[in-house]
């Protein structure tokens, strides 16, 4: 459908563009009628182009942003794996070598590499003081969970015959049996260069190395922090087994013929020819890493940009609302010129087209312009997110993904971005010119205002007749079938359908108004009314239910404006009152355009509050989200699972006053029969857990009557799990969004390193796994699945009450660094979760702050231009009296009126339609939140656009007072 509208608007921009091209060649007089105003009037032609440019610039921002996370995400292939095509696990690390050989001989079509290679985790340190060149008074630094990889540098080197690709070029020769190779992200962690020394803690052994080379996150080198000789991990990995602990992963890399990114589409030949190769004899696991990893940034990239596109929507309205604006201007400037040439024998048809000829000016330099300025605000939100979206890359924080978010610029997204604003401009430009063209020859020449076309009864009733009838259908399947966005667009489309059949009886204003209060009733009433229709709509269905609200309540506003003006008698008063009156003639006689102008203040600051709310009540939530993650522990303590410590040693460190231990495994799930099998933690307890709590389930099995009851069947049936809500997920971004799988589904489970399977049957559903925990089952169950795989390198620790859990956690970290301890409150973990969350709710608040931006500028377009074009308005009524103070209090006054209106709309709908969705509503996973308003943000939101608005407007209503009247009304029209 997309393909298809996108068709048809190209085809459309093509037949406006050859009309205009055949005009600018073919018909000369059409050519001097549309090229003389741009001559003359160039500030005015400035002043559209300038307001014009703002709407492309809104599109064009919003696909560069869309860009540039899709760009970045997919550059982690670079930085990540380099020339590693395809990842074979070895299961049995004594078959390492045997596979490796059947690997390279004979070589392996489309292949152009083969690298074997040893991974682990491990704790890595510098010894501060202790060591010889370590500086006098100098501290250990430590990092708990680093990746450390076993190869050979000198055949890494020379891995896919493209040594630049592996970030290894730079590294001499071979390396020692004492040498390393670490990141940089690691060197500036641990504060160490080229000659220092490092202790690498794993397997319950500890070893030093001196660092030989510092490599960029690259290729290779950014596949793991420490590259070491493999036969020192092998060495060390030899106490794995007397350790309890699962030994290092034997992995061998393959790199399959081209470049960097082409590759990987040889990946599905080369799988099935290692598959082939090496037949059921090895027990080996085949992961196609870089076509997994692309098609995981093109899901993330492009979902991160739907993301920013989706949310730009509204600034892309807000421009496109003041696109219109400014050539309607341009049109009813122009009327009593486009009369004369009416009446000297200009054709209708002759007419939109040198109109429309003199807006593609206008419209090819606002595009080129917008995609400048496009540029420029995706600069800056790119600049903003860069920090919250890719911290490890920023901060330089080892054993993470690196990811960098970076502008980028295609030709294509920037030339499509300015076609759209080109289209836009032209479509408003010939459906204006089209308007105009239908004027009344003497009314124009006179500057009256048109008398509305009388059309045909049955031309102008059935289209409207069939959309009541659509709208009331629409409206009866959403009800019925419980579709909430059906159920709450169908009243809408069938009131606003019938504003043409009722004009005729009624007036177009209380028809506006009817309709307008219709829609506003039912979008706020259909959840009160149809209450089971609320488990079944989401966010989206508000956000769009707010925006038809937006239209409906700037609608009935400049319905209804002049009826409550005058009733109330606030444009009868003396004094100001001269300047109120004048002020609120022209908003009140241009109701058109002071709708665009409301509605682009409306639709920016409604979605700005709702927003703020939902951040607030975010914030609200943490004390209850701790509680419910936390089942009555105080801190989560990971270790490496390479060399775990005892929960006895856990529970010796002062301060901790219990100790419950979780096993730690990753097997790879499968949701259902013949899906593809999926790698997701899975964490085992023991019944002395339940003792303290149990984390909350938002959806369990009917027969369960608490969520302990479900927990506790857990531990006697090896069978059940529980899993949170995103697991089955792989088309998030970030992991969010809700998976597949619910209560009384059945999983499959299976081990890669011990090569065992299960079935799990779900028993429940928890949200928030701010932890990791990724599913719960018993330490009996896991241990029996992943057999060496299941360490227990988690506890969940309860500190003495009178003792700061900070203390604790940070004492846990500095006894047992040789264990890579990392210990967190569980309020810290729910903080940093939400605050990611609520990073990205500010960096979409900075985003559609740009709307908001266009709207202040769009009005300070149209009140420039409204001063120049009414400039022998203003001089007739100075000549007739009017001081400069009342003009200056005039086109103030019609600022205010016109932001004021914007912003109460805005604000006053967001809260109704946050208060619905978050305290109302199962739209979050269940969640129905307390409502709370952040009054300080909702005060700025109203005040700061209302005084930038009246700012923007003193220039412009400064020089409409200070026109001289003799002047301009001697200038020629």
């Amino acid at each position: 459908m997309i393909e298809i509208a996108a068709g048809l608007g190209a085809a459309v921009l093509v037949a406006m563009l050859a009309v205009a091209a055949h005009d600018l060649v073919r018909r000369p007089g059409f050519r001097r009628l549309a090229f003389r105003n741009l001559v003359r009037r160039r500030t005015e032609a400035i002043l559209v182009v300038v307001g014009s440019s703002l709407g492309t610039a809104i599109i064009a921002s919003a696909f560069l942003v869309g860009a540039s996370f899709h760009a970045s995400v997919r550059d982690s292939a670079r930085t990540r794996l380099g020339p590693i095509d395809e990842t074979v696990t070895v299961a049995h690390l004594d078959e390492l070598g045997v596979v490796t050989e059947a690997l390279r001989t004979p070589p392996l079509p489309h292949s152009d590499g083969i690298l074997p290679a040893l991974q682990t985790t491990a704790t890595v340190a510098t010894g501060g003081a202790s060591h010889a060149d370590g500086p006098a008074g100098s501290v250990g630094l430590a990092e708990p969970s680093v990746d450390v990889l076993g190869l050979d540098v000198a055949a890494a080197r020379d891995f896919g015959n493209r040594p630049a690709d592996t970030g290894l070029h730079d590294v001499p020769g071979r390396l020692g049996a004492a040498e390393a190779v670490v990141s940089r992200p690691l060197a500036d962690a641990l504060q160490v260069g080229v000659g220092r020394k490092i202790e690498v803690h794993a397997y319950g052994a500890t070893r030093t190395f001196t660092v030989t080379a510092v490599a960029d996150r690259l290729g290779l080198a950014g596949a793991a922090d420490v590259i070491v000789p493999p036969d020192a991990l092998q060495s060390m990995a030899a106490r794995a087994t007397a350790a309890g602990t699962t030994p290092p992963r034997g992995v061998v890399f393959v790199s399959n013929e081209g470049g960097l990114f082409d590759g990987a589409d040889r990946s599905e030949a080369v799988t099935e020819a290692i598959r082939h190769r090496l037949g059921p004899r090895f027990d080996v696991e085949v992961a196609t890493s870089k076509a997994d990893l692309l098609a995981e940034a093109d899901r993330r990239g492009h979902a991160m940009g739907q993301l920013f596109t989706g949310v730009g929507t509204f600034s892309v309205l807000a421009g496109l609302l003041l696109l219109v604006n400014l050539f309607v201007m341009l049109a009813e400037e122009r009327k009593r010129e486009l009369g004369l040439a009416r009446a000297t024998g200009l054709e209708r048809w002759h007419l939109m087209r040198v109109f429309s000829l003199e807006g593609l000016c206008y419209a090819v330099a606002a595009s080129v312009l917008g995609c400048l300025a496009g540029a420029a605000l995706a600069w800056a939100v790119v600049s903003s997110a860069s920090g919250l979206i890719g911290p490890a890359a920023e901060t330089g924080e080892p054993g993470r993904a690196a990811f960098s978010l970076r502008l980028v610029v295609p030709a294509g997204v920037l030339i499509t971005a300015g076609l759209i604003g080109l289209g836009l401009s032209m479509a408003t430009v010939w459906i204006t010119s089209g308007r105009i063209a239908r004027l009344d020859i003497v009314r124009a020449l006179r500057d009256l205002s048109e008398v509305p076309h009388r059309h045909h009864v049955l031309r102008s009733s059935l289209p409207a007749a069939v959309g009541v009838v659509a709208g009331a259908a629409l409206a009866l399947w959403g009800l019925l079938a419980v579709v909430p966005l059906a159920a709450v667009l169908g009243p809408p489309i069938g009131l606003c359908s019938a504003i043409p059949l009722l004009r005729p009886l009624i007036g177009r204003r209380l028809t506006t108004a009817v309709a307008s209060i219709g829609t506003l009733v039912w979008c706020i009433g259909v959840f009160t009314f149809v209450p089971r229709i609320t488990d079944h709509t989401g966010i989206p269905v508000y956000v769009i239910q707010g925006v038809v609200m937006v239209a409906a309540a700037v609608g009935l506003a400049t319905a209804l404006d002049r009826t409550w003006l005058i009733g109330t008698g606030l444009v009868t008063r003396t004094g100001r009152g001269l300047a109120i009156r004048l002020g609120l003639a022209y908003p009140l006689e241009k109701v058109f355009r002071t709708g665009m102008l409301v509605g682009m203040y409306a639709l920016i600051v409604f979605t700005l509050t709702f927003v703020a709310v939902y951040g607030q009540i975010s914030q609200n939530q943490m004390a209850t989200m701790t509680r419910q993650v936390a089942a009555g522990g105080d801190l989560v303590v990971d270790a490496n699972p390479s060399n775990p410590p005892s929960a006895a040693a856990v529970a010796a460190v002062p301060g901790v006053t219990g100790v419950q231990t979780i096993w730690r495994g990753t097997p790879r799930f499968a949701t259902a029969r013949g899906a593809e099998p999926h790698a997701w933690p899975a964490s085992g307890f023991d019944t002395p857990m339940l003792a303290w709590g149990v984390p909350h389930l938002t959806e369990r099995a009917a027969r369960f009557p608490s969520d302990r009851a479900a927990f506790e069947a857990l531990v006697d049936d090896p069978h059940l799990i529980v899993v949170d809500e995103r697991f089955g997920d792989t088309d998030g971004v970030s992991g969010a969004g809700r998976g597949s799988v619910g209560p009384g589904t059945t999983v499959r489970a299976d081990d890669p390193v011990s090569g065992r399977s299960t079935t799990y049957q779900v028993v429940g559903v928890m949200t928030r796994d701010v932890t990791g925990v990724g599913s719960w089952v018993s330490a009996r169950s896991l241990r029996a699945l992943a057999g060496n795989g299941a360490v227990p390198s988690r506890f969940s620790v309860r500190v003495a009450p009178d003792t700061n859990a900070d203390d604790v956690a940070r004492r846990l970290q500095r006894d047992l660094v040789t264990n890579g301890v990392q210990a967190s409150t569980y309020a810290a973990k729910v903080a940093d979760s939400m605050n990611v969350e609520l990073g990205f709710l500010r960096l979409m608040q900075r985003y559609m702050a740009i709307g908001l931006v266009v709207g202040i500028a769009g009005l300070a377009v149209v009140m420039v231009r409204a001063a120049r074009a009414r400039r022998r308005q203003v001089g007739m009524l100075r000549v007739i009296g009017f001081s400069p103070d009342t003009v200056r209090g005039a086109f103030l006054i019609e600022a205010t009126f016109i932001a004021g209106q914007g912003i109460a709309t805005g604000v006053g709908l967001g809260l109704l339609v946050s208060f619905q969705m978050l305290s109302r509503s199962a739209a979050l996973g269940g969640e129905v939140m307390p409502y709370a308003v952040p009054w300080p943000t909702i005060g700025l939101l109203a005040v700061v656009p209302f005084l930038a608005s009246l700012a923007v407007s003193l220039l412009p209503a400064s020089q409409a007072a200070s026109v001289d009247p003799a002047q301009v009304l001697r200038m020629a029209e």
